[in-house]
């Protein structure tokens, strides 16, 4: 999009009519809409357009206003009232009070919020629907408390979720290894190499060796922490030696990461 001179003292209309003239076309109102820096009184204006796809980009705007969101929520059209369900800017008692709603689309677009509460989260994680507990699985604000619940549940799509969310415990993907579902397993591996990856991330590699990373990078580390790592087939080894008594705190040695095991 074109540099617009956006202004808080600047009316919608004045900005319609220097950016399309007196006709704007339904590409020029989706354009603006879709654009992240489009001021709040011009996305208002658009959140009433005729067009379900531009009213949708509004729902979907990180700038459309809290108030403008909960009036789509009662849009005529389903995708747009899912796209401001889904929006972190939707106040968070409306979300409260959407967790029950008949509608699962609606659910799941509350469950997949990033801004919704995490007594919302873990309410949902409850949801007869695996649809809604396979989105919470999926909400990176997930707790880990949720995520060892879902950890748990009787939909394996659902603990193959919880294998690939970040901040699912190691203690908990180590358990999830030993799943009786295929997909579920699958889930952990390519989580264990992506732990591979983000350990051998910088590291260079000498002859004969498949990389090397300082010990450095596991101060602080508590000794279970790296023990994991290692069931878990991330690193091969740890070598560390005893604390120096100049330095009770110096902490050094070598970890070889592990590709394949």
């Amino acid at each position: 999009m074109d540099v617009i001179r956006f202004t808080p003292d600047r009316y919608a209309d004045e900005i319609f009519m220097e950016l399309f003239g007196d006709s704007p076309t339904c590409d020029d109102r989706l354009r603006l809409a879709c654009y992240p820096g489009t001021p709040g009184q011009v996305l208002d204006r658009l959140a009433g357009d005729a067009v379900g796809s531009v009213r949708s980009a509004v729902a979907a705007n990180p700038n459309t206003s809290p108030a403008t969101l909960v009036l789509l929520l009662s849009d005529r059209k389903e995708v747009v009232r899912e796209d401001a369900a889904m929006n972190p800017r939707v106040p968070a008692a409306v979300l409260t009070q959407m967790a029950d709603v008949s509608d699962l689309g609606m659910r799941c677009a509350v469950a997949n919020n990033r801004g919704a509460p995490s007594a919302v989260l873990s309410h949902m994680s409850y949801d007869m629907a695996m649809e809604v507990r396979f989105a919470v699985a999926s909400n990176p604000q997930t707790s880990r408390d949720v995520l060892a619940r879902l950890a748990t549940d009787a939909d394996s799509f659902v603990r193959a979720r919880v294998a690939l969310h970040e901040a699912t415990p190691l203690r908990l993907l180590a358990s999830l290894r030993e799943d009786p579902a295929v997909k579920v397993r699958a889930r952990v591996e390519k989580r264990r190499r992506e732990l591979i990856a983000q350990v051998a991330a910088g590291v260079s590699g000498d002859a004969g060796v498949k990389a090397r990373v300082l010990a450095s990078s596991f101060m602080g580390w508590p000794d279970e922490f790296v023990a994991l790592l290692t069931d878990l087939g991330v690193i091969r080894s740890v070598t560390v030696c005893a604390h120096s008594p100049a330095d009770p705190r110096s902490r050094c040695g070598s970890v070889m990461v592990m590709g394949t095991r």
